[in-house]
């Protein structure tokens, strides 16, 4: 019986069995092919993710809810949308690497593929984590694997001074969660979410305990999401990384965040009645109003800050913090609807900041800059590039007809429904107040004059197809959104 069990539970994570092996493919070759340009890895990690998402739209499809290695890994829709937007964004970032300077010539091609494997397999693990101890050892997996991408290129001082700030702000981070963790074990006596609400529904705690508690796991999950004050390290984190790497943090680290928090509360916090749309907060912390405060700073401090950077991946750092608060506005009422509308927004998110960071870095692998005055008058020298970028900043800001207005849209609606008015007001002048800093951006292509001697930037066939590939659903989803919209509604059920 156990040996079917573990067969069963093996067979529950054959994505990350297949990511598991391509790092080890990665990390042979890096011992046997030392003289190798490194081209034959990239082709392993792509090989190794196409695998992975292949395996979990299976599991989709034969989709029988259930849970893996006794109740510490659920296997429902929520988490197998969250190993979708793991896989598909390393992806994306290997292709990435294939076309930036930055990393063109960067030794140890073979260990970043393995590196890049682990971060999937700590993000989807996270996403499915029913165990506080589970969820703890695939955080420091995803952060680890964060720290050293990070600081990868060791002979670029910006980058080695990212990675020891990262590693600083989250080792801190990690010792308040671990923190809080241990007090929950102790109210609950044991590791598993669902024991934490059955404490809650018995009402065998402190509730100051559980005050102090909730504070210090939010401040480790509010690390990853990039919360208000939890934010400090993404500017300089942001703008050292190399650019796929920061776009890895800045797309798939805030979704792994995202999903370990909504599974922490909805699972421990949250009691469904019976199997309505109606959901009961039984802990004694207010943590609606709590996150419903913190949203509201983070989109307003993100939006301003990010108005006199120069720097144009500081400015999307910003950015990017912003955005966290948009997406908490969902988490901070309880209802089915909201998980879905952070979901669908996590989604355009992702096609529409991965563009936008894309094109900075073709940008920069011919201006040899990141700075927002470098792109004067570029849609002289590349159209396409221009336009492109312009339908990603139109769309980070929430204009129609692009996905981005969306994605606030269905967050907006979810925090209507319960009446928080104050927080959508202060969302919509947040987002007035973006437009700002995306149309300066705009201001510079169109409306002024490159430097003289500046030759047009030739664009390549992969640049090209991968700028389509994320340009198309962002304009798509815009228009016709019904089914991502029915996609995250499905996908928001958890175990």
């Amino acid at each position: 019986m156990m040996q079917t069990d573990l067969t069963r539970s093996l067979l529950l994570i054959a994505p990350e069995l297949i990511v598991a092996l391509a790092a080890l493919v990665a990390l042979t070759g890096a011992m046997l092919m030392k003289r190798s340009r490194g081209r034959e890895a990239f082709y392993i990690g792509i090989m190794g993710m196409l695998g992975a998402i292949a395996a979990t739209v299976i599991l989709y499809e034969r989709l029988t809810l259930s849970t893996a290695f006794h109740g510490m890994i659920a296997i429902d829709p929520f988490g197998l949308f969250f190993r979708l937007i793991a896989y598909v964004s390393i992806l994306y970032v290997l292709l990435m690497t294939m076309c930036s300077r930055e990393m063109k010539d960067t030794q140890g091609k073979w260990e970043l593929v393995a590196i890049l494997s682990g971060f999937g397999i700590g993000m989807s693990m996270m996403a499915s984590s029913t165990n506080l101890l589970m969820i703890y050892l695939s955080m420091e997996l995803l952060s680890v694997m964060s720290y050293l991408l990070v600081s990868y290129r060791r002979g670029a001082r910006r980058s080695k001074e990212a990675g020891l700030k990262y590693i600083i702000y989250g080792s801190i981070a990690s010792a308040f969660m671990l923190y809080g963790m241990s007090m929950l074990y102790g109210i609950a006596h044991s590791l598993g979410l669902s024991a934490i609400l059955t404490a809650f529904m018995d009402h065998s705690y402190s509730h100051i305990t559980v005050y102090v508690a909730t504070l210090f796991v939010l401040a480790g999950f509010g690390f990853k999401i990039v919360m208000v004050p939890m934010h400090m390290w993404a500017p300089d984190v942001y703008e050292g990384a190399p650019t796929p790497i920061t776009t890895l943090l800045a797309v798939a680290s805030k979704a792994a965040g995202f999903a370990v928090v909504l599974r922490f509360f909805y699972t421990a916090y949250i009691s469904a009645v019976s199997m309505t749309n109606y959901y009961v907060n039984v802990s004694p912390v207010r943590w609606l109003l709590l996150i419903a405060v913190i949203a509201a700073f983070t989109m307003t401090i993100g939006n301003i800050v990010a108005i006199p950077q120069n720097n144009i991946k500081r400015m999307l750092a910003y950015s990017s913090i912003a955005h966290a608060g948009y997406m908490l506005i969902g988490l901070s009422v309880i209802s089915k609807e909201a998980v879905s509308a952070i979901l669908l927004y996590l989604t355009v998110y992702f096609f529409m900041n991965l563009g936008a960071f894309f094109i900075v870095m073709i940008v920069d692998n011919s201006l040899y800059s990141e700075d927002i005055d470098r792109y004067s008058g570029l849609s002289r020298m590349s159209p396409g590039l221009s336009a492109a970028m312009t339908v990603f900043l139109f769309s980070l800001t929430g204009i129609p007809p692009f996905a981005g207005f969306i994605g606030k849209v269905v967050v907006f609606i979810a925090a209507i429904d319960k009446g928080l008015y104050w927080l959508v007001i202060v969302a919509v002048i947040n987002t007035v107040v973006s437009l700002y800093y995306y149309a300066r951006v705009i201001k510079k292509m169109y409306l002024e004059t490159p430097p003289e001697g500046v030759r047009p930037i030739k664009v390549g066939v992969l640049p090209a197809l991968i700028i389509i590939s994320l340009l198309v659903p962002t304009i798509l989803f815009g228009i016709w959104w019904a089914p991502l919209q029915s996609f995250a509604h499905f996908s928001s059920f958890m175990y």
